[in-house]
C-alpha cells in the first residue's frame, strides 16, 4: 500500500472536490494542440538514435531523520545536469521506499521543468529501519517543439533535437522511525491581546483570522482539500462557497464589545430643535457616490479601510475614494474623478490573483505571480487597482457583457443575450476569468494581460433565463429562479396570487424542477419579499406572506417544511436574511429568528424590549413592549450583528434603538450601543474585519468602530524609604489609549455600553461603573514572587492598595491588567525600599548610695519633729472648730 500523498494526488483530490462542489464548470482555457509523438521513459526506444545522450548523477534528501510514526517526511530528489526549460521528466523519477517489514512503496514523480527537480511527502507507517531510494529510470526526448514539457504543434515554445537521459540511482538512505514524535515548530495561537498589521509569517496560523471584507467570492475548495477540512471545524453546517445572499463573513475575527475605538460624523444627524422641535435630521440614505456607502468602508484589506464619501477636498465639496486605517482613522490617501479614474468605478471586491498555471504539480507552493487588487466589475469595464497606493493596474472592456457576479477567486459569472434571433440559445451563462497573466490559448500563446474579453472565457452554457439569481447555492451548483404570478383578470386586485420557483443547473443550464405556492389563489400565498429567499444547505428558503417560513429541496424542488412565526408582528419581515452554521436568520418586527435550515425549527428568537411603554406598539406576549428589526443582518465569527429600526420611522423618532451583538447559536445577548440603521434597513450598514465592526448609525450620522483598543497602565510607591510594619499605598491608573477617548478610564464589560453611550452619545453619567482588574506584584529582597493583591479600578481609571511589607530591601513592584475583549494588555512597574524599624531604647539613673552622717541623722530627725508638730496644730484647730 502507497501511504504517500504525492502532489499529483493532492491535485487529484482537489478536482474531485472541486467537481463534487459543482465549481467544476470553471475550466482553464484551451491549452496547445499536443503532437502524437511525446518523450518516452525508461530504456531508450528500440532503433532510435538520439542527437545525444547524456549521462545523469541522481541526488536524495529526506527529512527529518529520525521521524517519528506517521508524521509527513519530505522527500527531494533531483539529477544533474539539467534539462531544457521547455522540457520535464515525465513519470521517470522512481522513490523506492523499504519497510522494516520487507515491503516496499514505490512512488512515481515528474520534475520540474529545467531543474529537474521534484518532491514528495511520504508518511511511513511502521517502528524501526526504512531505506529510500531515488532511480531515474531514463527519459527520451524525441526532437520537436517542446513547451511546458511537451511537444506540441503549434507553440511559442522551443525546436530542440533529440536527447537521450540514461538512467541512474542513489546509495539507499537510512531512514530511522521512532514511535515518539520529532517536535515540529509550535503552532502560533490565535491572538487575543491588542495586534496590528503586518503579521509575521512566524504566526501562519493566523490566516484563519485575516480575512477581507467584502468575503465576495471565498472558496476554501480552491486553496486545497486540507483547507476544506479546516472550514468544517471552523464554520460547522455553513456553506463553504461565498452566497451573494447569506451575509456571512468568514475568516474574521468579530468583536465581543461595545467598545469604541474611533468615530467620526459622516453627516448632519441627530435632533435639529429649535422650530423643528424633536425631529431628528437624517442624511440622504442614497448619497451621490454608487460605489460604497458614505456609512463605512466597502473594503477592508491588510488593516486598511476603503470608503467613496463625499467631503471637502482640495477646498472643493466633491466625492472621493479614501484609503484610511482601520485601528487609527488615519487617512493614507484621497483619490478623486481624474482622466484616469471615476469615483463611480471605485473597486468592490478584493481579488486574490494566483498563477495561472504551474510547470510541476505541487511547484504553485512557491506562489510566484501571487496578488491582490481591489476590482471594479461594470460598465462593461474590469478595473484593478493596487491596495497601497490605489492607482490603476489593469482597466480593459468586458464588452460585450456590462457587469457579473464575482462568485470565486478569479472566477464571474455573467448572462450574455444574444438577442431574440437566438431563439431557446438567446442567453449564455458566461463563466470567466479576471487573471490577466500566464493564459496559454490554442495558438500555444502565453499573454501578459489579456486583450479580448474572448480571450478570458473559460466556458460558457445555454442559460434559460435572462440573470444570474442571487438565490444560487454554489456548493450544491443549483441556482433558483423566483417569479410572481399575476395571471390577469383573478378577482380584480390586480396583486401577486402565488410564486413560482425554478431550479436551474450551474453546470448545466438544464431546469431541474418548477414549482408553484399557488393553492388557494387569493394571494396569500405569496412571498413577504424574494429579497428574503435564499439558497443555502441544499435548501431554498423563503418567507410567506402571513408570518410562516418555508423551505424547498434545492435538488428536487419539494416542499420540506414550514414553519409559523408568532401572531401578529412575526408576519412582517425585514427584506434582509442571513445564512451560517445551518441557521436562517430573518429579522421582524417580533424580533429575529434563528431558524434551524434542515428541519425548520425555530432555534431562538431574540427581542429586545423596551424600558418604557408607550415607544413602541410592538407586543406579542406579557413582557412588553418591543422594537422591530426591520434591519440587515450580518454574520461573522459565532456572532450575529443586528439594530433595532422600522421600516419607515415617524417622527419624533423612536427612543432606545440599539445596536445589538447576539450569539448565532444560542440568540443570547452579547453587548449593545445605542445606534441604528433607521432608514438602510435593507442592507447592514457595516463591515467587519481584524476583530472590528466598522458601523455606519444614522441615528447621529456617526460611524463608529467597535473593538479592542490599546491600554496603558501606571504605578507609583512612596519614593521614599517604608518601614517594616507600617502601611504604604501602592496606587496607579489603568487608562484607554484609543484614538476614540484617550486617557479615559477602561472600564469592565459589564458597563460598557453605558460607559461609551456617556462619552460618544452624551448619555447621562452612568451609576456603579466598574474598573477593569489590576494585580499587583512583586519581586521581594529576596527574589521571590509575590503575590500583594487583585483590585479593581474605578471610574477614574484609579486603583489603589494599603501594603504592609515585613521583609526589608529593595523591591520591585509590577501592576498588570491582563486585557480583555474590549482593551489590550498594559502593565508598569515601580521600585519601592523597606528598612527595619529602629531598635527602642531604655534610660535608668542610678543614684549612690552613701553612709550616713550624724549631720544627717541630725537633720532628719529635725524635719520629723517639724512635721509631727505641724499635724498636731491642725487636729488642734479642726476640733475647735467643731464646738458650738
Amino acid at each position: 500500500m502507497n501511504h504517500s500523498i504525492n502532489k499529483e494526488q493532492t491535485l487529484a483530490i482537489f478536482l474531485a472536490v472541486l467537481m463534487i462542489s459543482s465549481i467544476a464548470m470553471i475550466a482553464a482555457p484551451a491549452k496547445a494542440q499536443l503532437a502524437p509523438t511525446q518523450p518516452t521513459t525508461g530504456a531508450l526506444p528500440s532503433g532510435v538514435t538520439p542527437s545525444i545522450t547524456i549521462s545523469t548523477v541522481s541526488y536524495l534528501s529526506a527529512s527529518p531523520n529520525p521521524i517519528g510514526a506517521n508524521q509527513a517526511l519530505l522527500i527531494n530528489v533531483w539529477t544533474q545536469p539539467p534539462i531544457n526549460i521547455n522540457r520535464q521528466y515525465i513519470g521517470s523519477y522512481k522513490v523506492v521506499v523499504t519497510k522494516p517489514d520487507g515491503s516496499q512503496d514505490i512512488l512515481s514523480l515528474s520534475s520540474y521543468a529545467g531543474d529537474a527537480t521534484a518532491w514528495t511527502t511520504y508518511y511511513p507507517n511502521q517502528v524501526g529501519n526504512y531505506t529510500v531510494q531515488f532511480n531515474f529510470i531514463g527519459e527520451y526526448f524525441p526532437a520537436g517543439q517542446y513547451f511546458n514539457g511537451y511537444i506540441v504543434t503549434n507553440s511559442s515554445g522551443q525546436n530542440l533535437n533529440s536527447a537521450y537521459y540514461s538512467p541512474s540511482s542513489t546509495p539507499p538512505l537510512k531512514l530511522v522511525v521512532q514511535q515518539n514524535l520529532v517536535a515540529s515548530w509550535p503552532p502560533a495561537p490565535l491572538p487575543t491581546d491588542y495586534w496590528t498589521r503586518p503579521v509575521s509569517p512566524n504566526d501562519r496560523e493566523w490566516w484563519t483570522i485575516l480575512g477581507c471584507y467584502p468575503p465576495t467570492g471565498y472558496s476554501p475548495v480552491d486553496q486545497g482539500f486540507t483547507q476544506g477540512v479546516t472550514w468544517d471545524s471552523l464554520y460547522p453546517n455553513t456553506s463553504k462557497t461565498w452566497s451573494a445572499t447569506g451575509n456571512f463573513v468568514p475568516y474574521v475575527q468579530a468583536p465581543n464589545t461595545a467598545h469604541i475605538l474611533w468615530s467620526r460624523v459622516v453627516g448632519v444627524g441627530g435632533l435639529i430643535g429649535g422650530q423643528l422641535g424633536d425631529i431628528t435630521a437624517r442624511p440622504d440614505s442614497t448619497p451621490s457616490p454608487t460605489a460604497g456607502s458614505w456609512l463605512y468602508p466597502s473594503i477592508i484589506y491588510d488593516g486598511r479601510c476603503y470608503q467613496v464619501l463625499t467631503k471637502v477636498f482640495d477646498g472643493v465639496t466633491q466625492d472621493v475614494w479614501e484609503c484610511y486605517d482601520l485601528r487609527t482613522g488615519q487617512i493614507y490617501w484621497d483619490k478623486t474623478n481624474s482622466a484616469n479614474f471615476n469615483v463611480t468605478q471605485a473597486p468592490t471586491i478584493v481579488s486574490y490573483t494566483e498563477r495561472a498555471a504551474q510547470a510541476i504539480p505541487g511547484e504553485e507552493a512557491m506562489m510566484r505571480g501571487l496578488g491582490v487588487s481591489l476590482v471594479y466589475i461594470g460598465g462593461a469595464r474590469l478595473i484593478k487597482f493596487d491596495p497601497f497606493t490605489g492607482s490603476t493596474l489593469v482597466n480593459v472592456s468586458i464588452a460585450p457583457l456590462t457587469t457579473g457576479t464575482y462568485y470565486s477567486d478569479e472566477y464571474v459569472l455573467s448572462v450574455q443575450d444574444l438577442g431574440a434571433s437566438a431563439g431557446a440559445n438567446r442567453y449564455r451563462l458566461i463563466n470567466w476569468t479576471t487573471n490577466d497573466a500566464g493564459i496559454t490559448f490554442s495558438t500555444g500563446t502565453t499573454v501578459t494581460v489579456a486583450s479580448t474579453m474572448q480571450q478570458r472565457i473559460a466556458n460558457n452554457i445555454t442559460w434559460p433565463i435572462s440573470s444570474l439569481p442571487t438565490t444560487t447555492d454554489y456548493t450544491a451548483g443549483v441556482a433558483v429562479y423566483v417569479g410572481s404570478i399575476n395571471p390577469s383578470g383573478v378577482s380584480g386586485t390586480g396583486v401577486t396570487i402565488g410564486q413560482f420557483m425554478t431550479g436551474i443547473s450551474l453546470t448545466t443550464g438544464q431546469v431541474l424542477w418548477n414549482v408553484t405556492t399557488i393553492n388557494k389563489g387569493d394571494g396569500s400565498e405569496s412571498f413577504f419579499s424574494t429579497i428574503e429567499c435564499v439558497a443555502d444547505n441544499g435548501v431554498f428558503i423563503a418567507r410567506g406572506l402571513e408570518g410562516n417560513i418555508m423551505g424547498w429541496d434545492l435538488y428536487t424542488g419539494k416542499l420540506r417544511w414550514s414553519t409559523q412565526l408568532p401572531y401578529p408582528w412575526g408576519e412582517f419581515g425585514a427584506y434582509h436574511v442571513a445564512t451560517g452554521y445551518g441557521i436562517y436568520i430573518s429579522g421582524s418586527y417580533d424580533g429575529v429568528f434563528g431558524i434551524n435550515e434542515t428541519n425548520g425549527n425555530i432555534v431562538w428568537n431574540f427581542r429586545a424590549y423596551t424600558p418604557y411603554e408607550f415607544e413602541t406598539p410592538y407586543q406579542t406576549d406579557m413582557n412588553g413592549t418591543q422594537y422591530a428589526f426591520h434591519v440587515g443582518v450580518q454574520i461573522a465569527d459565532g456572532k450575529l450583528y443586528v439594530s433595532s429600526a422600522e421600516h419607515t420611522p415617524s417622527e419624533p423618532l423612536t427612543r432606545g434603538l440599539n445596536l445589538y451583538c447576539v450569539n448565532v447559536l444560542t440568540g443570547e445577548q452579547i453587548w449593545n450601543y445605542t445606534a441604528s440603521q433607521v432608514d438602510q434597513s435593507r442592507a447592514f450598514t457595516g463591515a467587519i474585519a481584524e476583530g472590528y465592526l466598522v458601523f455606519g448609525s444614522e441615528y447621529d450620522a456617526t460611524m463608529y468602530v467597535f473593538g479592542k483598543g490599546e491600554s496603558a497602565t501606571t504605578v507609583s510607591v512612596p519614593q521614599t524609604q517604608i518601614t517594616t510594619g507600617e502601611s504604604a499605598i501602592i496606587s496607579g491608573t489603568v487608562l484607554d489609549q484609543s484614538p476614540g477617548q484617550p486617557g479615559t478610564a477602561c472600564v469592565s464589560a459589564q458597563s460598557m455600553s453605558a460607559w461609551m453611550d456617556y462619552l460618544h452619545a452624551q448619555g447621562s453619567t452612568p451609576a456603579n461603573v466598574t474598573g477593569v482588574p489590576v494585580s499587583i506584584d512583586a519581586v521581594d529582597p529576596n527574589n521571590n514572587f509575590v503575590h500583594i493583591a487583585t483590585v479593581t479600578s474605578d471610574m477614574s481609571g484609579t486603583f489603589s492598595y494599603v501594603w504592609n511589607p515585613t521583609i526589608a530591601g529593595s523591591y520591585k513592584i509590577t501592576a498588570t491588567f491582563a486585557g480583555d475583549d474590549s482593551y489590550g494588555s498594559s502593565y508598569a512597574q515601580a521600585a519601592a525600599l523597606v528598612v527595619n524599624a529602629p531598635q527602642a531604647t531604655t534610660t535608668s539613673t542610678t543614684v549612690p548610695v552613701k553612709a550616713a552622717t550624724a549631720t544627717d541623722v541630725m537633720t532628719y530627725s529635725l524635719i520629723v519633729a517639724v512635721a509631727v508638730i505641724v499635724a498636731l496644730a491642725i487636729v488642734a484647730v479642726l476640733l475647735l472648730k467643731r464646738h458650738p
